[in-house]
């Protein structure tokens, strides 16, 4: 029995304080489990002392272990004080102050050896035996005395609280039954009553009842930032989808805006078609009457399917390029992307320079068709625009594809000038400040690193007096699962379509 109570006296207090100090180290801004986590640490101190006693044989002995206990009890009221104002939210600063002053008289009173006296008396033990006690000075009585008079405070600030803090209650309660055992161990030191000390109980009911209500909050509060986390979960999720739907509507308004800046060299593109079909139908009709010159018709003919096979071409890559589609990835050839976009931006820029390709065969990426044509197409562009309009046979615009280190690269090469140094750094930024002339195509450019960061790539841009190169670079697909999808297969149905 002696030694259940001992273990529950000293074993419990010391759980519940390394139980709120790692509370604490977990939620720092929860500074209500750090000095409950102080007051149990100096509970520990005073049940430890009250254990020990139980065994003391001298007077020495009994002073020693009896000024542990009060040594406890500073801590105790130090750590106590400040739980009372973290709990109900207040602010006492002079309280706190004097709590900590009380706590170090008390210390200096133990290293001076001014609370107990040499007289010793024995008490009745709750174990059914006796235990020495030292009795006070009378500056020992004054510290009680104030000890008796903080924790009375402190009943009386919890009391008061209890209606406007519901969270007070337990901890009220709690403290209430401590203040029972405090009053009985007063009146047993002053020889008013002759029983067993139980102020160790005290506060070991007092402590479990305000770990208990504190836990309970703890995983209330776990519980609700779990249940936070997955609405915030679903809602991150509802906002990333509608983040990717407006990114779609942002790509396709930027392909828009590039078919506008094609359309006078895609109305050349079918204009000259149209023209000599137009031409040769009108041959047909003059020598529909002259029999011996009908051996023309079938090479008229011919020509005729020429242009409309032009046109049809024509027709389709612009469709491709406009058609809005769901986000898809598939196996590309890079070098079919590009020869797809070439038939329209050589028309819009053949007043400009003049084109070189080298479109070589690479390995396959994995990517979306619509986006990835809409870089080349925005690359091809920029280049165009970077070009002065009036000395096409001066400038030169080279378009090239190759596979280096593993990647694919796409490269495009302009002689304009060069872009100053100081917008490299934030030329696909959509809010840069850049120069008049690459300011229409912010946005276009932003778009584009976009799209490829997206696919897992990336964009190198060199600049000098010879002119600019843009190199994009994407990773090749890790396996060829699944064929090749041609761009011009879907030009082809698009037009088929129409």
């Amino acid at each position: 029995m002696r030694g259940a109570l001992i273990v529950a006296t000293i074993a419990v207090p010391l759980y519940t304080a390394l139980l709120h100090a790692w509370i604490y180290a977990y939620r720092r801004r929860d500074t209500v489990h750090l000095w409950l986590a102080v007051s149990a640490l100096g509970v520990t101190g005073i049940a430890t002392g009250i254990a020990a006693r139980t065994g003391a044989t001298t007077p020495v002995e009994t002073i020693y272990w009896q000024a542990f206990e009060m040594a406890g009890g500073a801590l105790l009221l130090i750590g106590f004080v400040r739980w009372c104002h973290a709990l109900l939210g207040l602010s006492y600063p002079r309280v706190e102050r004097a709590a900590d002053v009380f706590g170090g008289v008390v210390l200096l009173s133990i290293a001076a050896d001014g609370i107990y006296s040499d007289a010793t008396v024995w008490r009745h033990s709750v174990s059914g035996g006796r235990i020495p006690e030292a009795l006070l000075t009378p500056f020992g009585y004054v510290l009680v005395a104030v000890f008796g008079l903080f924790s009375f405070w402190l009943m009386v600030q919890l009391g008061r609280h209890v209606r406007s803090h519901p969270a007070a209650r337990a901890p009220f309660a709690a403290y209430c039954c401590f203040w029972v055992t405090l009053v009985h161990d007063i009146a047993v030191g002053a020889n008013l009553i002759d029983a067993a000390p139980i102020l160790a109980f005290g506060y070991l009911a007092m402590l479990v009842g305000l770990s208990a209500g504190l836990v309970g909050d703890f995983v209330h509060s776990m519980r609700d930032a779990a249940r936070r986390a997955t609405d915030l979960h679903v809602r991150v999720t509802e906002h990333g989808e509608e983040l990717r739907r407006k990114e779609r509507q942002l790509v396709h308004g930027e392909r828009l805006a590039a078919l506008g800046t094609l359309a006078a060299g895609v109305a050349h593109e079918i204009n000259d078609p149209l023209a000599f079909v137009s031409s040769n139908l009108n041959r047909v009709e003059e020598i529909w009457s002259h029999p011996a010159e009908r051996r023309d018709i079938p090479e008229i003919l011919d020509e005729c399917h020429e242009g409309l096979a032009r046109l049809r071409g024509t027709v389709a890559e612009l469709l491709r390029l406009a058609r809005r589609s769901e986000s898809e990835t598939v196996p590309l050839d890079v070098a079919e992307i590009v020869a797809s976009v070439l038939p329209l931006v050589r028309a819009e820029g053949r007043f400009r320079a003049r084109w070189t390709e080298f479109l070589t065969a690479v390995p396959a990426v994995r990517g979306d068709p619509g986006l990835l044509t809409q870089v080349a197409l925005q690359l091809l562009l920029n280049a165009i625009r970077s070009v002065p309009e009036g000395a096409p046979g001066d400038h030169q615009i080279h378009v090239s594809t190759g596979c280096e280190g593993g990647r694919v690269c796409l490269r495009v090469r302009d002689s304009g000038p060069p872009i100053p140094a100081a917008e490299l750094p934030h030329l696909f930024d959509p809010f840069a400040s850049l120069t008049a002339e690459r300011e229409a195509l912010r946005l276009g450019l932003a778009v584009t690193h976009q799209i490829v960061t997206s696919h897992g790539g990336d964009i190198d841009v060199e600049s000098d007096e010879r002119g600019t190169e843009v190199t994009v670079w994407l990773p090749v697909a890790p396996r060829a699962d699944a064929p090749v999808r041609r761009v011009h297969d879907d030009a082809a149905e698009s037009a088929l379509d129409l």
